[in-house]
């Protein structure tokens, strides 16, 4: 198995309140030797931390480059509102910052300066949903299986041949399910829902148990599912035109405790059925179970979990179905019962097995 930790990052959102704070002292007449040292001391903390600085430093500087251009006061003026509060402290000392004192540049300065607090609004967004707090990728090879533990203490349990990555933000949390199947055990969060996607449909919860599965060989290659043992799970095929807006939900369908759902490649609406919760991710288990599946696929689910020698002398045999549990890593065992569940005969070679019609 491979691991590819990222760096955990403090929250963006802090910085920003800290770095505004900083700002604003320092732009004092009395900002005094022991400020500016301990300022100095902040910076050099972390690279986020004069990142965060730099930044807002440089957008001051931008709009006190705007021209100071003299308007007669306007007598009939109202007085200025008084700001409503805002929910980030670090947005309210950047208003003390940038808001204009002279009533003859207010109108002027309301103009201009809008353009530049769209651009500090964005990246402020952009910090809060898109500057990642913890990354790693994670993959298991052929017979492996891994459990992991996120910061947040929600548990990934990733099959043989897995590939994912995980990537939690100050809003959110995103798992990219590019390969294999996983089970997913959710801590609550209400603030930052947690969401998994591959590339083919994407499920979005606030905590709850469920199993997802994205293939490209064994059972139904690249088809996506969706399965949920305990709770709720919001299921929608992946959007392709931006799929990272977390605080854009697509429409979808809602799947409780007991349901499943599933979205083949090109198709846009999902198929639903029932299961056993008890059964969902019986991998977990050692177990591989078939629900009138073609026989070749069949036998790439098993080379999933180990090397398995085996040809199918022709389409008509490969095409035969098949249903049942079983043991995920005794190939042989489920190769000589086929004769007792199918018309085939099986057929030793310098190969490997061979199965043909009987």
């Amino acid at each position: 198995m491979s691991r590819n930790p990222g760096p955990t990052l403090p929250e963006a959102g802090a910085i920003d309140d800290v770095a505004a704070d900083w700002l604003l002292q320092s732009s004092q007449p009395d900002f005094s030797p022991a400020q500016a040292q301990a300022l100095a001391d902040w910076l050099d903390a972390a690279p986020a931390h004069r990142a965060a600085y730099d930044n807002l430093a440089a957008l001051m500087q931008d709009l006190r480059r705007i021209p100071r251009i003299h308007l007669e006061p306007d007598t009939q003026a109202q007085p200025h509102p008084r700001p409503r509060k805002t929910r980030h402290a670090g947005v309210r000392r950047l208003r003390q910052l940038l808001l204009p004192t002279s009533p003859t540049r207010r109108p002027l300065f309301a103009c201009m300066a809008f353009s530049f607090l769209v651009t500090a609004i964005a990246g402020y967004i952009w910090h809060q949903y898109e500057y990642p707090q913890f990354q790693a990728s994670y993959a298991t090879g052929v017979g492996e299986q891994e459990r992991i533990v996120l910061p947040d203490g929600s548990v990934i349990v990733l099959d043989s041949a897995t590939r994912l990555t995980a990537t939690t933000y100050a809003r959110h949390r995103k798992i990219v399910l590019e390969d294999g199947q996983a089970w997913f055990e959710v801590v609550p969060d209400p603030a930052r829902p947690f969401t998994v996607r591959t590339p083919v449909l994407q499920a979005t919860v606030l905590g709850t148990q469920f199993a997802v599965r994205y293939s490209t060989t064994g059972v139904a290659p690249g088809r996506a599912g969706v399965a949920v043992a305990t709770g709720k799970v919001a299921v929608a095929p992946t959007r392709t035109w931006w799929p990272d807006w977390p605080w854009i939900t697509p429409a979808g369908d809602t799947l409780t405790t007991g349901m499943r759902a599933s979205l083949a490649p090109g198709q846009s609406r999902l198929t639903f059925s029932r299961i056993v919760p008890e059964s969902i991710a019986n991998w977990r288990h050692g177990r591989i179970t078939f629900e009138d599946t073609p026989l070749t696929q069949a036998i790439e689910e098993f080379q999933r979990y180990a090397p398995v020698q085996v040809t199918v002398a022709s389409t008509a045999v490969s095409s035969l179905r098949i249903g049942g549990s079983f043991n995920s890593k005794d190939f042989d065992n489920f190769a000589h019962l086929l004769p007792r569940m199918l018309p085939v005969q099986l057929r030793q070679t310098d190969q490997g097995l061979e199965i043909r019609s009987r």
